[in-house]
């Protein structure tokens, strides 16, 4: 039917996010620069006081970009720490459902958020062990 494989949208949290796709919690809803975006201001009242970007999103939740999270990272901001924290859990969760189905030999990320790998890969890595089924009987 020509939408397979839509790896994006399987469903990583049920009952989560609304999806374009019109399903709810799809892992790109939680994994992609626009979900950085939602994880931010998710995130926005548990950090009040603590954040120059959770006080610029007040203002103006407009200004918020994935590309402005990770900056912000880069400088140690509670809120995009916190959102790129979010990040890494739902890709290393994602990539073990995936690597249980398939189970690749290698896994590319790409697109516009991968620029910022540094900030996420490492503890993506540890989510994606922690998740994957065979842990300790296969290389990660």
């Amino acid at each position: 039917h020509g939408v397979a494989p839509e790896l994006g949208h399987l469903q990583m949290v049920p009952g989560g996010r609304v999806c374009a796709c019109g399903k709810r919690g799809c892992w790109e809803r939680y994994c992609s620069g626009t979900a950085l975006v939602d994880t931010a201001v998710d995130l926005l009242p548990t950090v009040r006081g603590r954040s120059l970007l959770a006080r610029d999103a007040a203002a103006d939740p407009g200004s918020l970009t994935g590309r402005r999270i990770a900056a912000a990272a880069q400088d140690g901001d509670v809120l995009a720490v916190a959102a790129m924290a979010e990040f890494a859990r739902w890709l290393g969760v994602g990539l073990a459902a995936v690597a249980d189905i398939y189970d690749p030999e290698l896994v590319v990320i790409a697109g516009g958020v991968s620029g910022s790998a540094s900030l996420f890969l490492d503890d993506a890595r540890d989510h994606y062990a922690a998740a994957l089924t065979g842990t300790g009987h296969r290389p990660l």
